[in-house]
């Protein structure tokens, strides 16, 4: 394990959200006092996956303002769906966890 981060969590949280505004990082690192290598080590990756994410949510709206209103409200309907099945298999899997760890 390396050194401790000069930056606190709350820091790096502020750091991150510049940067992902679109802030230069060497400007922040310079700001923050820490090297632009520490930035692009520690936030490059998550910054894009962020950037990543946000530009499938950009797609996925724009997919369906092309739907018509009855294929709108079936999309959604099916998501919300998606997301009743996930969370269920989600709560499944960790009351079997919880039950092997009892045993």
């Amino acid at each position: 394990m390396g050194r401790p981060s000069k930056l606190s969590p709350r820091a790096w949280q502020a750091l991150t959200a510049r940067l992902l505004a679109g802030e230069r990082a060497a400007d922040l690192a310079r700001e923050f006092g820490v090297s632009k290598a520490t930035v692009s080590e520690r936030l490059s990756a998550q910054v894009q996956a962020v950037r990543s994410v946000a530009q499938r949510l950009f797609d996925a709206e724009q997919a369906l303002c092309a739907l018509s209103p009855a294929e709108q409200a079936t999309a959604l309907r099916l998501a919300q769906e998606a997301r009743i099945r996930a969370d269920a298999e989600r709560i499944a899997v960790e009351v079997l966890t919880a039950r092997l760890w009892r045993r």
